[in-house]
């Protein structure tokens, strides 16, 4: 019996840190877009990371100075910066920013809900997970300049980047030293 109890909490908690992105959308087939639909079927045409800290959200892409700008709002800009987040159970994703050429970078107290249209759920916890990636502009309504997006990456607040489309996750070699109860019970089988 104890080897079966064993058993069953090392193969629980090894599934919990191997899925550390456990829930969320593989790809954008299963997001529900709160606006601008089409966007779920743009080509990936750029490459994005992505850091949050120091009050700034930092979406490096490789076509900030690429894709054509144009004028919204008496503002010239090239791209809107989106968010995936999980409300309700269901995975939606809105956009939260526009972007000028050359722009990668936003004011974290951006990332809340009266910037997001549609989405009402947005109060970041340490451990929760959201996406985030770019497209050409698609907010509101507002003309096109280019029907592209880049990849998306999956943010855990407080801890970083835990996935990038398109990019194959590393092997993850779990250390259970910062996991007692492993220890002990591992102990207990001598």
């Amino acid at each position: 019996m104890k080897k079966l109890l064993r058993t069953l909490t090392f193969l629980t908690l090894s599934l919990s840190i191997l899925n550390a992105n456990a829930g969320f959308p593989d790809d954008l087939s299963d997001v529900v877009f709160t606006e601008a639909p089409q966007v779920k079927s743009w080509p990936v045409g750029a490459s994005m990371n992505l850091s949050i800290g120091n009050g700034v959200i930092n979406m490096p892409f490789n076509a900030t100075n690429s894709w054509p700008g144009i004028s919204i709002y008496g503002t010239r800009v090239n791209a809107n910066a989106w968010g995936i987040v999980k409300e309700n159970g269901i995975w939606k994703a809105g956009t939260w920013e526009w972007l000028r050429p050359g722009q990668t970078t936003k004011k974290q107290s951006a990332w809340q809900r009266g910037h997001f249209r549609f989405i009402r759920d947005i109060s970041p916890k340490n451990g929760d997970i959201f996406g985030f990636f770019v497209s050409g502009t698609a907010r509101g309504g507002q003309p096109t300049n280019i029907a592209r997006r880049s990849n998306f990456v999956v943010y855990e607040w407080g801890k970083g980047v835990i996935s990038i489309e398109g990019q194959t996750a590393p092997e993850v070699k779990p250390s259970f030293s910062s996991y007692p109860a492993i220890d002990l019970l591992l102990d207990d089988a001598n």
